[in-house]
């Protein structure tokens, strides 16, 4: 204890859960439910006309965030980290150079921790170039205007709560896994249940199922 710290970041603070999983995921499926609910509520005496507006949805994800993002700042704040926006290169041992918002500065330190996170990746399937086409961060992104259709590569966590989400508004959802199961490596019975339960949603699974092309239209 007792150590100066000093952190850096290029973009969004409090990494993937924060930004561009599991938060903002649970915010759009907790709204996306309580219009579900709505919806189906007149077994239990709930009715009328009920509409939603996704970019008010998206916003609402966005707000959460941002949010979480400045408690997470104040904290670091209030704990004496010197806080850097901006990208890092180590130049030399126990050097880090910082380009940012103050410009080009070179820090010193005893410990240097590279904890860079990850990016999603595009796997090398022909087409995913095309229009229509994005990663689950672009996804999540946000739009104004609901899709009548989507498809899902992937029965992964993400993809699986994205996929809930956009059929729980009423989207036509596909989802497209290699193996024979969703939800990688639950377990099984968990995951037989789960599957059960999203195609009551109106959900189509294509398992064991490998992608080998995207195009712009049936061949």
């Amino acid at each position: 204890g007792g150590k100066r710290v000093a952190i850096i970041e290029d973009k969004h603070w409090g990494g993937t859960c924060l930004n561009c999983g599991c938060i903002p995921t649970k915010t759009l499926l907790h709204a996306s439910q309580v219009y579900y609910d709505a919806v189906n509520g007149g077994g239990v005496g709930v009715h009328g006309a009920l509409s939603y507006d996704i970019g008010e949805m998206f916003a609402f994800k966005r707000s959460v965030s941002e949010k979480l993002r400045g408690g997470i700042h104040a904290l670091l704040k209030g704990a004496k980290v010197d806080v850097l926006t901006g990208t890092a290169q180590i130049t030399a041992p126990g050097q880090v150079t910082v380009t940012g918002e103050e410009g080009t500065v070179t820090y010193t330190a005893e410990r240097i921790l590279a904890a860079t996170g990850s990016v999603n990746v595009r796997p090398p399937i022909p087409g995913l170039e095309l229009p229509g086409v994005m990663t689950s961060d672009e996804l999540l992104e946000g739009t104004d205007t609901p899709y009548r259709s989507i498809v899902i590569i992937g029965g992964g966590v993400i993809g699986l709560e994205m996929a809930c989400y956009f059929a729980s508004i009423g989207t036509k959802v596909t989802v497209i896994e290699m193996l024979p199961k969703i939800a990688g490596s639950t377990d099984p019975e968990i995951c037989e249940l789960l599957m059960r339960t999203y195609k009551k949603q109106g959900m189509d699974f294509c398992l064991n199922a490998r992608v080998e092309a995207v195009t712009e239209r049936s061949v």
